[in-house]
């Protein structure tokens, strides 16, 4: 926390928050930090109109960080067969791991298509707050509800 406050002291335009921010308590810890703004990503991925497939989101809600694997570098994804292959190779020290995820699709595999064991399920270390799917209205209005 020392080092965001220190970014924010340090320059004098607006800061945003990224990372892990998943409901109004990220929202406001990054603005007690001085976050201006806020980069919400893996959070709108399990809400009513994203197009990543229904079971793909199912799961989601239903794993937890202890689920996930960090595939390659700041690439983690949710486990299965092949995602634990990868996550081993890279943590023996492969660094190739990127480009192996791009040979097998991406996330268009597991997360569009809706094929998880064929694929990436790409999502950060929040996902023990995402238990439901909501609209979009709906999550905004809850990440936004103490500035309505």
């Amino acid at each position: 926390m020392e080092n965001e406050l220190r970014i924010v002291d340090a320059v004098s335009v607006p800061v945003l928050a990224a990372g892990g921010i998943t409901d109004v308590r990220g929202v406001r810890a990054a603005r007690a930090l001085g976050a201006e703004g806020f980069y919400i990503g893996s959070r709108f991925i399990v809400t009513k109109e994203n197009r990543t497939a229904e079971n793909a989101k199912v799961k989601i809600i239903s794993s937890t960080v202890e689920d996930m694997v960090l595939v390659a570098p700041q690439q983690r994804s949710i486990r299965n067969a092949k995602m634990d292959k990868l996550a081993k190779r890279f943590a023996d020290g492969d660094h190739d791991t990127f480009a192996e995820t791009r040979k097998m699709g991406g996330t268009r595999t597991a997360m569009l298509e809706g094929k998880l064991e064929d694929g990436e399920i790409s999502i950060n270390t929040g996902i023990d707050l995402i238990q439901d799917q909501p609209s979009v209205a709906e999550l905004v209005q809850r990440l936004m509800q103490d500035y309505q």
